[in-house]
């Protein structure tokens, strides 16, 4: 490039100086002669035109040098030859729109050959307006022979045109490509003899003891050798300190290994005797590891257990199966758990946990089941008791219901066998008899609902007749009290799918709690609240009770904790309702100060369904 750059320099420097010499010595002498002598030529296109004489001295100059070329062009040239071609163009619109240059150098391609290209712009001089300006001032010997009848409106300092020398760069390429290739390959045989001699070397000191270490590391892998097994060391430098802490490290690897052989058959021995069922399940319902207790369980075809391949994604969501409770821990990847009853009249609390893999996506799951069939029986016999107990805390209030309606129907009878009375009032006494009877028969029934012994039974319910039921039972309880009663319900109340049973007994622990708590006090008001919000049912128990101390409140729902004398309580209400409320998938909590204590029961307004078998 340097070569070419100074070639071009060269050639543009000794046609500047032609023309300069021509401007500014031959034309202004042929001038001043041609006005001495009179003579009546007033141009010489050979030897007073620059743009001429430049361009016949560069073309005898390409006579020697081919390749070698000079341009000098214009927009609006004397000489139609010297228009510019399309690359010239955009040199010279390059250079209208950025006047601060004052030359353009680049390689350029030019018939799959490549030229060094300079060009430098042409500005107009006042000495070229003589040709270049009016016609009527231009020599008649030039017009004579570029005739034309328009003038140039050039003014001094504007683009005329631009002059640009090619100069080729074949030579050049070529030589470097000679010197490259010749380069190229005397470094490659220099590279290729230096690595065997390299590797000869490398595998004399390096290679041959590190294939050994290979070979040894293969058959510790293969189990051909133990890891205990040592290798020889007979040297003393790096190689050697490699093959010694190869060695330190296989038998800390053997020591770790026997240590988690020790740790894996406790943990199998530990796993094994976990008497609840335990298993890794994959995703397609397969079974890859389990303790003894899961296994018993498949042979036995006990309880909600995997035995069989499936795909969960097409589970029915409304179902309670361990097949769908998979579907919804790869849908939620959280923990699931749930209540799942067998025709054979088991009952078990089956728990999956998410084993994730590094992207955070669920690849298996840890099932875990209890069988708690006789924890709920024992909490069936223990609700059975509280409803006891419930019951004898209302039977005065019971007694008195039945016994009024009973004396009615005493009385009519007696006014039927003792007094002769027309066929009307007879019947008049006879449908006072049987509405009593209708009364009488309502209560008992309301009484045994409440009092039998039920499996979970979930159906759609109205929350406005549960309250209605269990107020049947404990109205006269109330009246008895002086408790006065507020019911709050919300407008359009939308059903829920609940036990009917148990959650009345629930209202009723709560109602009677409430009741207990406003014995000593002032006003006693009994609001019983029901709302919707955020899809679920709120029922709220109020009192207007001396609260609950805070010593007592971490307790209110253990088992068997009471406050009330003894003989008056169980202690085992408010436990049994937390117990029912959370098997509906719901929650209870309150809250309490000086003025009164709230009870607050939620459920989920779908309610949480039982799968059966």
């Amino acid at each position: 490039m340097e070569e070419a750059r100074r070639e071009a320099e060269l050639l543009i420097t000794q046609i500047d100086a032609l023309g300069d010499y021509v401007k500014e010595e031959l034309r202004p002498s042929l001038f001043r002669f041609f006005k001495e002598s009179n003579i009546k030529e007033d141009f010489i296109l050979e030897a007073m035109s620059t743009t001429h004489i430049r361009t016949k001295v560069m073309r005898r100059f390409k006579t020697k040098f081919v390749d070698y070329d000079y341009r000098r062009v214009s927009l609006k040239p004397i000489n139609p030859q010297h228009l510019p071609n399309d690359f010239e163009r955009k040199i010279l619109k390059n250079f209208m729109q950025n006047p601060e240059i004052k030359r353009w150098e680049n390689i350029v391609d030019f018939n799959k050959d490549k030229y060094l290209v300079v060009i430098k712009p042409i500005h107009v001089e006042k000495e070229c307006l003589v040709c270049h300006g009016k016609t009527k001032d231009a020599p008649k010997s030039l017009l004579k022979i570029y005739p034309r009848k328009e003038d140039f409106h050039w003014k001094v300092g504007d683009l005329m045109g631009l002059e640009a020398i090619y100069v080729p760069l074949e030579r050049w390429l070529l030589e470097i490509k000679h010197i490259a290739i010749t380069t190229f390959i005397s470094g490659m045989l220099t590279v290729i003899l230096l690595l065997i001699t390299i590797e000869g070397v490398f595998w004399t000191i390096v290679g041959k003891p590190i294939k050994k270490l290979t070979v040894h590391f293969r058959n510790i892998i293969s189990g051909n050798v133990p890891l205990s097994q040592r290798l020889e060391v007979e040297r003393g430098d790096e190689i050697g300190e490699l093959l010694q802490s190869f060695n330190q490290l296989a038998n800390h690897l053997f020591e770790a290994q026997e240590a988690i052989k020790t740790y894996a058959q406790t943990l199998q021995t530990i796993f094994n005797h976990i008497t609840d069922p335990l298993a890794l399940v994959n995703l397609n319902c397969k079974v890859e590891v389990s303790n003894r207790a899961y296994q018993e369980w498949i042979s036995q075809k006990k309880g909600p257990v995997f035995n069989t391949e499936c795909d969960p994604l097409k589970a029915d969501q409304n179902k309670t199966c361990p097949i769908a409770l998979i579907r919804r821990v790869i849908e939620t990847q959280q923990p699931v758990s749930e209540y799942i009853s067998s025709t054979e009249g088991g009952y078990y609390y089956t728990h999956l946990y998410p084993v994730f893999d590094q992207t955070g996506k669920v690849i298996k799951v840890v099932h875990y089941v209890e069988d708690v069939t006789e924890k709920k029986k024992i909490e069936e016999q223990m609700a059975i008791t509280e409803k006891l107990a419930a019951i004898g805390q209302l039977a005065a209030g019971i007694a008195h219901e039945i016994n009024n309606p009973l004396g009615g129907i005493i009385l009519c009878l007696n006014n039927i066998l003792k007094t002769s009375m027309d066929e009307k009032t007879k019947n008049q006494h006879i449908e006072l008899i049987n509405q009593g009877l209708s009364r009488i028969q309502n209560i008992i029934k309301v009484l045994l609902d409440f009092s039998r012994t039920t499996e979970l039974n979930l159906r759609v319910c109205e929350i406005k007749d549960l309250i209605e039921n269990v107020l049947k039972l404990i109205n006269y309880y109330l009246k008895e009290k002086n408790i006065k009663l507020k019911i709050e319900l919300e407008q359009k109340l939308s059903p829920v799918y609940l036990d009917s049973n148990k959650i009345e007994q629930v209202l009723l622990n709560l109602i009677l709690n409430a009741v207990d708590a406003m014995e000593n006090s002032e006003e006693k008001v009994l609001t019983i609240k029901v709302y919707h919000k955020d899809g679920k049912m709120f029922i709220e128990v109020s009192d207007t009770g001396s609260g609950i101390p805070p010593h007592v409140a971490e307790k209110v729902f253990d088992p068997f904790f009471t406050t009330k004398p003894l003989g008056k309580g169980t202690g085992l209400g408010l436990f049994i309702s937390k117990s029912i409320v959370e098997q509906h998938g719901g929650k209870i909590w309150f809250t309490t100060s000086e003025k009164g204590t709230t009870f607050v029961v939620e459920i989920p307004l779908e309610g949480r369904r039982i799968h059966e078998g």
